[in-house]
């Protein structure tokens, strides 16, 4: 760790972490334990499941009462604060912090978010075994989306939404690899998207999709540079393996298109993402979570902890680490 700006951002988090300890200890003893996640809805669903003595909080509503990131809590991404701080004990032989073996910790959750930069080997730190949430619960009980009140979503809703999430994910994914630099990849999947804009017979048109991502995310591009970048990816070795460059088509169907097919299935695809497109499917999902609410609301996925079957959760990787410190019952 050499850049200077890299450190003071580190430090700032030990000074975060001591102030933590300060005022967390100064109205709790050192037997309770304060763990980490990025929002209410993560708080909602691990909640169900923690012992009498961990206290959990979202990261941001923790961290707007700490002076040094006060200034950044509007900005601040929550899953890489965590991280961070979870981190301490790791860091504190770099920046010569010496830290009592014994000294009260920090745990943090967070979406493993499909990266390949998780760091695995801190012990109060956790991942969702799938990509996040969302999709934890999808994957250990499928069956829930029929269970839900009054939804009736059916079998073609759920494979649309699997299916586009998926080619969303390989389109973001060349862009994110490719271009970095430029914030198309970065784009979110809202109840609020039009996917109207970027969708013809049930799957995404790609040029369609990133000329919708250059204006939300208010990229200034030019024409050219725009049409440049949907060709590369047009003939990036990713989508010509699932497209059909001739046709314009992609080779799989929503129809005929099967999930478990896809080995990494639940580690690529955005879980919200799927919730999103699954009310622009169904009406009546539409009716019950999206309809006269905005962007951030929440209302599916809580529904979906709601009528979770918990007993599968046991059977997740997440439970078992969590277990193994305590954190669970």
């Amino acid at each position: 760790m050499s850049d200077v700006n890299e450190i003071n951002t580190y430090i700032k988090y030990f000074e975060s972490f001591v102030v933590l300890q300060q005022n967390y200890l100064s109205y709790f003893d050192a037997s309770r334990l304060l763990l980490f996640v990025e929002g209410p809805t993560d708080k909602y669903f691990i909640g169900k499941y923690l012992t009498h003595n961990v206290d959990c909080r979202p990261v941001k509503d923790i961290l707007q009462s700490i002076e040094v990131l006060e200034q950044n809590t509007q900005n601040f991404n929550c899953r890489q604060v965590i991280v961070n701080l979870c981190r301490i004990k790791q860091l504190a032989p770099i920046l010569e912090y010496k830290l009592n073996e014994n000294e009260w910790p920090i745990y943090g959750l967070v979406d493993s978010d499909n990266r390949d930069d998780n760091p695995q080997t801190i012990n109060t730190l956790f991942f969702t075994d799938t990509h996040d949430l969302e999709t934890l619960i999808l994957s250990t009980d499928i069956e829930i989306l029929f269970r839900l009140f009054d939804c009736q979503i059916t079998n073609d809703d759920i494979k649309k939404a699997f299916l586009l999430s998926y080619q969303i994910h390989i389109i973001k994914d060349i862009l994110h690899d490719n271009y970095a630099n430029i914030p198309l990849s970065y784009y979110e999947i809202t109840i609020d998207t039009r996917f109207e804009l970027f969708m013809k017979n049930n799957e995404i048109n790609i040029p369609d999709f990133i000329k919708y991502l250059k204006e939300c995310t208010n990229t200034e591009l030019s024409g050219s540079r725009i049409n440049e970048i949907i060709n590369n990816v047009m003939e990036s070795k990713s989508i010509r393996s699932l497209f059909n460059t001739k046709t314009n088509d992609w080779k799989i169907s929503w129809s005929s298109f099967a999930h478990s097919s896809i080995q990494d299935f639940w580690h690529v695809v955005n879980g919200h993402t799927i919730l999103c497109l699954i009310t622009y499917f169904c009406e009546h999902a539409y009716n019950s979570f999206a309809k006269d609410t905005h962007q951030h609301n929440r209302a599916f996925e809580n529904a979906l902890i709601k009528e979770y079957d918990s007993p599968k959760f046991k059977t997740t990787k997440l439970y078992s680490n969590m277990k193994t410190a305590g954190l669970v019952v």
